[in-house]
């Protein structure tokens, strides 16, 4: 075979390999980036709850070292400011009559709307609690019901407090659903913890407000997240009653100290869904390397072909 001939062919291969090089450099390509964003996507909802819960505890930190400053006149005097408010509440005609803002949000504000916190050890629960249910508060905890009593004690009062369930960036009220009667939760407000004993459990339709009265003589805090999880076509409402902190409800800042960082729900089809992007991704990748070391031998081959042919004539 003539070097003419046999540059032709193996050129020829080369050609070949080269036109397959575009198509599969593109399948590299796009497989890596499926990867990538596959894995960011899986880890997105665990990194982003870690870091809005370290900022929740980070808010309840300098909420607590604030409170060491106040003297216990000052505090003394938020306290009474929310006694007058639950006072007029519970002289009010109705539930939604009685909210005006300036009464409601200047009334236990410590700077961001933040009133104070609420923990149950039981469910891993430690969530700062601020004035209003608006998605920018309820987006960074728990939120206190305007025309509910504020969380302060006193017989005659009903506080109400909501928080997500199935939030994407952070684990909120999703254990909910877990209390049980009997159980405990406390309400933190200035330097006083309050504990409430879980009496009552209810389901109810979203509009449904009757829950949600002063009961005469009682001192109550009810809890309330959407419910089923992720269709929120109803109203989980825990309700507990104040009983002393004794050996029963016994809190101290170990217990808060214990509540862990929980991880967000990940629904098995967001699973599955990750896992054939992955899958696929894997695919791709791998088939680019497979072609690319098949082209290669394949070159190896015809070159030694070309070689052994001229080798003969």
């Amino acid at each position: 075979m003539s070097e003419n001939s046999k540059e032709n062919t193996v050129n020829k291969v080369a050609d070949k390999g080269f036109d397959k090089q575009p198509k599969s450099k593109f399948s590299l390509v796009l497989g890596i980036v499926l990867l990538v964003t596959a894995i960011a996507t899986f880890f997105y909802p665990t990194v982003a709850n870690y870091i809005n819960t370290v900022s929740s505890h980070s808010q309840l930190t300098n909420y607590d070292n604030n409170v060491k400053v106040l003297t216990d006149e000052e505090k003394q005097n938020y306290l009474e400011k929310a006694y007058g408010y639950n006072n007029k509440l519970l002289n009010s005609q109705s539930f939604e009559s009685f909210y005006t803002d300036s009464d409601y949000t200047e009334t236990l504000n410590f700077g961001d709307g933040l009133i104070g916190s609420i923990v149950i050890p039981s469910i891993d629960v430690d969530l700062p609690i601020y004035h209003g249910t608006d998605e920018s508060v309820l987006s960074k905890g728990a939120a206190h019901l305007p025309n509910s009593s504020f969380p302060v004690g006193g017989k005659s009062t009903h506080s109400i407090i909501s928080a997500h369930t199935a939030y994407l960036t952070q684990v909120f009220f999703d254990r909910l659903t877990e209390l049980k009667e009997g159980d405990i939760f406390y309400i933190k407000i200035l330097d006083e913890t309050y504990a409430y004993k879980v009496y009552e459990i209810n389901v109810i339709e979203p509009e449904d407000t009757s829950l949600f009265g002063i009961q005469e003589g009682k001192d109550i805090v009810s809890l309330v997240t959407c419910t089923p999880y992720a269709i929120n076509t109803h109203r989980l409402v825990v309700t507990g009653q104040r009983v002393e902190l004794s050996d029963e409800a016994t809190y101290d800042e170990e217990i808060a100290q214990k509540v862990n960082i929980q991880m967000p729900h990940i629904d098995i089809i967001y699973i599955i869904a990750i896992i054939i992007t992955v899958a696929f991704s894997a695919f791709l990748i791998i088939s680019h390397i497979v072609k690319k070391k098949r082209n290669r031998n394949t070159k190896i081959k015809t070159n030694e072909r070309v070689n052994k042919t001229d080798d003969e004539s």
